[in-house]
């Protein structure tokens, strides 16, 4: 409406143009034309090239938390890296399952069965979005690491809130 378009108005009127003559030369124009809301903001985390610069970076805080934190890498249908956060149990006691963790896939496949009735993989191709983070058994993937890391990062966040609150 700054700019005097009165195409979407239900009732259009001449109040909009002096509104846009108002408007001119304001540095609040230029700042309303680039507003992004929130909600399609990406939130990005720069500075880390891979998993092992994370992994520096963040074991200590978890480890400082009374947390675990494992780097690990598999080469078996593609290279794969993981990094692996064990939090605690509701009772206080450390988890012997993942609770947070941030992955790096390189090859997608499908799994199928045989006639044996045995799973086999077939049809390997690059994944579109290598980055996986698996908060709560539930995972999201995208296309880097650097949007990759906010999820992870809140979720180191929130074991350091919870072991602090435990002490």
């Amino acid at each position: 409406m700054l700019m005097g378009d009165v195409t979407k108005l239900v009732q259009p009127s001449d109040r909009v143009e002096d509104l846009r003559e108002q408007a001119k030369g304001s540095p609040l124009l230029a700042q309303a034309l680039a507003h992004v809301p929130v909600s399609e903001q990406k939130r990005r985390v720069e500075g880390f090239d891979n998993l092992q610069q994370v992994f520096a970076a963040y074991e200590p805080v978890v480890v400082q938390a009374g947390c675990e934190m494992r780097f690990r890498t598999e080469d078996v249908d593609g290279y794969s890296e993981h990094l692996e956060v064990f939090g605690f149990t509701p009772t206080g006691r450390r988890s012997k399952k993942v609770t947070l963790s941030l992955s790096y896939f390189t090859t997608a496949f499908d799994e199928l069965f045989d006639e044996n009735g045995k799973i086999y993989h077939a049809n390997h191709r690059p994944r579109v979005r290598p980055w996986t983070v698996r908060k709560g058994g539930v995972p999201t993937s995208r296309k880097e690491l650097a949007t990759s890391l906010p999820d992870f990062i809140d979720g180191v966040e929130e074991l350091v809130q919870r072991s602090r609150r435990t002490e």
